[in-house]
């Protein structure tokens, strides 16, 4: 297998699933996604990564029966040290190969982590995986729409009623 420093020979994908609702289903769709997109990649060229924006309550983790080991907060501490080799560190090898940034055990503030860091490391991830899947949290911040630029693709979840439907009108708005 090599080992992919740069995309600028892949085609790298960005797709980000965003709620308009709770428990409408957007982490199952992202955590779905992210495993195939991972398994559709034969020639080993970049691979997928799974990023869990949601510093507060965020599962996906538990879909792919990961331990909590994020070592989110050590972006909060010292966002200037992100680079390739710690983005790199935080992220846990799912079983199949599939690279995850897993939310933290204990709920952080959502504006515990500035816009620019979430732009480095959806930049970092974007540079070092042919697929990066982005699962967003039930909430808006003062980086979403920093998250927003960068995806090629957003899904937008929500239940198939008024309450859900509603929240899905506001949030395109």
């Amino acid at each position: 297998t090599r080992v992919v420093e740069t995309t600028e020979d892949l085609d790298t994908r960005f797709v980000m699933f965003i709620h308009a609702a709770g428990g409408a289903g957007a982490t199952t769709l992202a955590v779905n996604a992210a495993v195939q997109l991972h398994n559709r990649i034969k020639d080993g060229r970049g691979g997928a990564c799974l990023i869990d924006l949601d510093f507060q309550f965020g599962d996906a983790h538990l879909q792919l029966d990961l331990p909590v080991q994020s070592r989110v907060l050590d972006l909060v501490n010292a966002p200037e040290r992100l680079d390739r080799r710690m983005l790199d560190d935080l992220l846990i090898n799912a079983p199949n190969g599939l690279k995850v940034l897993t939310s933290p055990e204990a709920p952080m503030p959502l504006d515990g982590i500035g816009p620019d860091t979430i732009d480095a490391i959806l930049s970092l991830a974007r540079r070092r995986y042919r697929y990066v899947v982005v699962d967003m949290p039930y909430a808006l911040t003062h980086w979403t729409e920093t998250a927003m630029r960068r995806a090629d693709h957003i899904f937008l979840v929500t239940q198939i009623n008024v309450p859900g439907l509603r929240a899905a009108r506001r949030l395109l708005d």
